[in-house]
């Protein structure tokens, strides 16, 4: 299939640009195509601002960079984008993460989207990558091209809201008084400097999260990271708020949950990590720093209306956890990928 691929491309009046810096004009046919084809297959949900976008395709990574496409009709029409992540840490340099969008009213051509994706596709092979993933909505345009070229679905993942506004299931937890020896810590932003250290080692717990068969390799974490993804965040206008139960023993953290919160502090929130050690899974720790987040919100940031979580289905104890608190689910997602070699 691979190879039919990359030799049955046929002569096509588009142009296919390779983005290596960007110009504001390009920016903006991008956010086109990303915008017409988000408001299309999601139409009841928020549309991230070109801001956003400008932040997240320009602001170099520690341990990733993207390769950018932007694809033009003979009109010099944008058409289609694709953006490639390209891990560089070890344990990540054999994957390369795939967003293809394809504007609604060009998708009845499907030599635009195979054109591209030839294009992705022989790019990664240069980068020496052996597979790529791509995340589609179930049943939109994204879950039949990725099926239809080839993609193999490997992991099945939940979408969930829980409306802060209207949810009685989030209620006063005294539960931490059961953790003798722990201690309760919450910042906004990277973790504090006294604490970034045993951060670091409590992120990398969550390399053995279940995730199907995705080949996603171990993410790389180190303060630089945890700093860089701060700074990403604040340029977009948002920031991280972090709850966290630490060891006052060792210092060590047992658990924290991050929670990406609007500088306006109005509308929609949406979860990042949650990670508890090794050691206290199954002992509540998980509940009790969400339920303690959430109260948290719910009583400083009220014009915070919902939050927003996606949960691999195979991650049974989390999603119970979810559903506990309130969460509600709202579509799938299925994780794609495509070997390369």
């Amino acid at each position: 299939m691979l190879s039919k691929l990359l030799h049955d491309r046929k002569t096509l009046l588009i142009e296919i640009q390779s983005l290596t810096r960007p110009s504001l004009h390009q920016i903006r046919d991008w956010y086109q195509v990303q915008s017409k084809a988000l408001s299309n297959d999601l139409p009841r949900e928020p549309i991230p601002s070109v801001d956003e976008v400008t932040t997240e395709l320009t602001t170099p990574k520690s341990s990733a960079q993207y390769m950018l496409w932007l694809a033009r009709n003979s009109n010099q029409e944008p058409v289609a984008t694709a953006a490639l992540l390209l891990f560089t840490n070890a344990q990540q340099g054999h994957l390369a993460c795939l967003n293809l969008q394809i504007h609604p009213a060009h998708r009845q051509d499907e030599k635009i989207g195979s054109a591209l994706l030839t294009t992705v596709i022989r790019s990664a092979l240069v980068e020496n990558r052996r597979s790529i993933t791509a995340e589609a909505i179930k049943g939109t345009y994204a879950d039949n091209f990725l099926s239809a070229k080839g993609f193999r679905p490997v992991n099945l993942l939940t979408e969930l809201l829980l409306r802060l506004d209207v949810t009685d299931k989030i209620e006063s937890n005294d539960s931490a008084k059961k953790y003798l020896g722990y201690r309760l810590k919450t910042w906004r932003g990277a973790a504090p400097d006294h604490l970034i250290e045993v951060f670091v080692e409590a992120k990398k717990s969550i390399a053995d999260r279940p995730l199907g068969k995705l080949d996603f390799g171990i993410p790389h974490w180190d303060a630089a990271e945890v700093h860089a993804l701060a700074k990403s965040l604040n340029k977009q206008g948002k920031h991280l708020h972090t709850t966290a139960l630490i060891d006052t023993k060792d210092g060590n953290i047992a658990g924290f949950t991050e929670l990406i919160l609007p500088n306006s502090l109005i509308g929609r929130a949406w979860h990042n990590d949650t990670v508890v050690a090794p050691a206290l899974r199954g002992q509540g720790v998980g509940f009790l720093i969400k339920t303690v987040m959430l109260q948290q919100i719910k009583t400083i940031y009220p014009d915070i209306k919902e939050i927003y979580t996606i949960n691999a289905d195979s991650n049974l104890a989390m999603l119970k956890i979810n559903l506990k608190l309130g969460f509600r689910p709202i579509r799938q997602v299925i994780d794609y990928q495509l070997n390369l070699t």
